[in-house]
């Protein structure tokens, strides 16, 4: 394989929207770790009420576990072009 039918390939894997969605959390990883003041003022958001944050917890874990699922999932047209290039 070589440097042009890879970029070809890593063009037509980047349409996922599952890939762009992990992109998208590994930037918002990356800015977190980078800046940890930003999610400590994440925490006021969090609710005092023990009842509301069972339901804000569950609604946080179904959010991060079926937004990627979902994304995973749902049928996408992908088309990796076997004469180099780029799909279009």
């Amino acid at each position: 394989m070589n440097i042009e039918e890879f970029l070809a390939d890593l063009k037509a894997w980047w349409q996922l929207r599952s890939i762009q969605l992990a992109g998208l959390i590994a930037a918002l990883s990356g800015v977190l770790t980078a800046n940890p003041e930003l999610l400590v003022g994440l925490l006021g958001v969090i609710p005092v009420d023990p009842w509301i944050r069972l339901v804000f917890s569950i609604g946080v874990g179904g959010v991060v576990f079926f937004v990627p699922f979902i994304a995973r999932v749902w049928p996408q047209d992908i088309t990796i072009p076997k004469d180099g290039s780029d799909g279009k």
